[in-house]
């Protein structure tokens, strides 16, 4: 079930990053026509609304990704704590 979640939020960073690089590429080639213009406000919103996006998406993906190592962590300590708590009542009655 995890790895399903990981898989889905590395795939939409991807996905995310993909589209701003691609942006941020032809704004490089076309960075005459840009200064010509006085398009340089409007594009880097336009980036700076891409990269906000791909910031939360990588932020959802390492909160996800530290609650899974907690649970893991978690998970191991409590299985063998109540594993010899059980062997030390069973061998008490």
């Amino acid at each position: 079930y995890m790895g399903k979640i990981f898989s889905s939020l590395r795939t939409r960073t991807a996905h995310e990053t993909d589209k701003r690089i691609k942006l941020m590429d032809e704004i490089i080639s076309g960075v005459q026509i840009i200064k010509l213009y006085a398009w340089e406000n409007y594009f880097s919103t336009v980036i700076a609304k891409l990269r906000r996006q791909e910031i939360n998406i990588i932020t959802l993906e390492n909160f996800t990704n530290g609650i899974f190592m907690t649970l893991q962590f978690c998970v191991a300590r409590f299985g063998l704590f109540g594993a010899l708590t059980t062997q030390v009542l069973w061998e008490a009655i």
